[in-house]
């Protein structure tokens, strides 16, 4: 990387001030431990529903993916942790194939919205997908299944709580 972006972080924040916070961070924090979520139901609501490009790198960067965040609520020790769906919509092994896009279909259907889930074009997808995020967002919870499918994480609607 250019040292160029490094002298132009230099400018725009003080580096003292900065290793100093760490310092007294570091000096009045516990040590942060990675709570891992085990597979099982949780009821959660959903804080991010899109579909956007894989931003990651590989074979699959810049693809079509979607991206759902679940956040966990009422459970004794995981209430306010997220559980990650990214989920690939297209297979480079066979791009004509509209199966994984179908998969996720089927999820949104399991939202239970006003919206009859369809694919057109991408673009009336990607409008389609937000309009849904809008209805649930802050009135939908869910029962959710985090369950291991073949090695894989997946995720599955269980109920929808009026």
């Amino acid at each position: 990387m250019s040292n160029d972006i490094f002298a132009k972080f230099n400018e725009m924040f003080n580096s003292d001030e900065l290793a100093k916070d760490i310092a007294e961070t570091n000096a009045n924090s516990q040590p942060f431990v990675k709570k891992e979520i085990p597979y099982g139901d949780y009821e959660v609501k959903i804080v991010k529903l899109e579909v956007g490009e894989h931003d990651f790198d590989g074979d699959y960067k810049g693809m079509p993916e979607a991206k759902v965040w679940f956040k966990i609520i009422n459970h004794d020790e995981l209430s306010g942790q997220t559980l990650f769906m990214n989920k690939k919509l297209i297979s480079l092994k066979n791009p004509k194939s509209g199966f994984m896009l179908h998969k996720f279909v089927e999820f949104l259907n399991s939202l239970e919205t006003s919206y009859n889930p369809t694919f057109e074009n991408w673009e009336q997808f990607g409008d389609l997908v937000a309009s849904m995020f809008n209805e649930i967002d802050g009135r939908a919870e869910y029962q959710l299944s985090f369950f291991d499918n073949k090695g894989f994480k997946d995720y599955a609607i269980v109920k929808r709580f009026q």
